[in-house]
């Protein structure tokens, strides 16, 4: 799976080159669906729905990196996230 991980981050990387963010959304999704427990790949997601300008899903990602961080012990960097949830909230 590792070869097909590094395909679909190759074409996410291209998709947000030429400035398609849900393309390159499309590419992470399907990466997830390999790996869900994958802090890089939800971070990556994250940002491409942010690009988009969608802070819905950007906070549901969000939430979800933070989530697996905080199991893996990062509790500096779960807490990180919580703060770039706050900073997508409306004002």
């Amino acid at each position: 799976w590792d070869d097909v991980l590094a395909d679909l981050d190759e074409l996410a990387r291209r998709a947000s080159d030429e400035a398609r963010p849900d393309l390159a959304e499309a590419f992470v999704l399907r990466a997830i669906e390999i790996s869900p427990k994958s802090t890089a790949l939800w971070a990556s997601l994250a940002g491409h729905q942010i690009a988009q300008s969608d802070a819905g899903r950007a906070s549901h990602s969000l939430r979800k990196l933070a989530e697996l961080l905080r199991d893996e012990g990062d509790l500096e960097g779960a807490i990180e996230q919580a703060r770039r949830i706050v900073g997508l909230q409306p004002e």
